[in-house]
């Protein structure tokens, strides 16, 4: 019985460990696609100043 019990807290320790390691590689992944967006609209917005001029706060466009 004492086996039974032991094997049983094993699996429910190594389920707890998959469980946790996949949120971590989740995490990072969303890190990496949260950095790879910010760098893209980094990229546009340059390319819209390089072609339409750098503007400030301050320059308000009249509608």
């Amino acid at each position: 019985m004492k086996l039974t019990t032991e094997i049983a807290a094993i699996g429910e320790i190594k389920t707890e460990t998959e469980t946790a390691r996949f949120y971590v590689d989740y995490d990072d992944l969303m890190l990496s696609l949260l950095k790879e967006a910010a760098q893209k609209m980094i990229n546009t917005c340059n390319e819209y100043q390089k072609r339409h001029g750098k503007k400030t706060l301050f320059e308000i466009p009249e509608v």
